[in-house]
């Protein structure tokens, strides 16, 4: 099964659509923010979320337990792509119900296994809450003027990488594609056998 997260106007072929607002016609009218969620352990193949984790779960529980529950519905090897937009773009700032921003260092410090590349030394998040993700890509919508800078060979990416943390309007939007993985030993009563 692939489900299309949160859809809103979004209709995307070969997938379940699925939003709680009947508005948008959606194929599973499924509220979200209730969990669990309708499926299956172990049910989903495909997974994608655009645009919204940015407007919900503002509670530190509630986001995570929205990774427990996706966790749960994958299969081992899904493939989860999410749209957000960055934080320092207008897009995100000035929007009055885009409350929870996502940067790619917060993913992987929610999503990484390792207790090393753990920012606090402890046990990781992610085996807190018995997930396994891997960031596979990240795509980066850059504003036009910093897009036409890469282009024409002015800034590295790298160097817009960089000016993205400190200034506004460098990045739109980034598109992370994570995989589900099975948990590995100690830690295996938390996730797949």
């Amino acid at each position: 099964m692939k489900i299309n997260l949160f859809c809103g106007p979004t209709y995307v072929d070969g997938f379940v659509n699925v939003d709680h607002r009947l508005e948008y016609s959606p194929d599973d009218a499924s509220n979200l923010t209730e969990f669990p969620w309708p499926w299956d352990d172990n049910s989903v193949e495909e997974v994608q979320v655009s645009h919204a984790l940015e407007f919900l779960y503002e509670s530190k529980e509630s986001y995570f337990s929205f990774w427990k529950e996706l966790y749960r519905v994958c299969k081992t090897g899904a493939k989860v792509t999410l749209q957000c937009y960055h934080p320092h773009s207008d897009e995100f700032r000035f929007h009055p119900e885009r409350t929870r921003p996502i940067y790619e260092r917060g993913l992987q410090q929610l999503l990484n296994t390792k207790r090393s590349l753990n920012l606090a030394g402890d046990t990781p998040f992610s085996l807190k809450l018995g997930i396994a993700f891997s960031i596979v890509d990240v795509e980066h919508d850059l504003t036009e003027r910093f897009h036409r800078d890469v282009k024409v060979g002015k800034r590295t990416m790298d160097d817009v990488l960089r000016l993205a943390d400190a200034h506004n309007n460098v990045i739109r939007s980034s598109r992370y594609t994570l995989q589900a993985e099975a948990i590995e030993e100690p830690f295996q009563e938390h996730g797949r056998a």
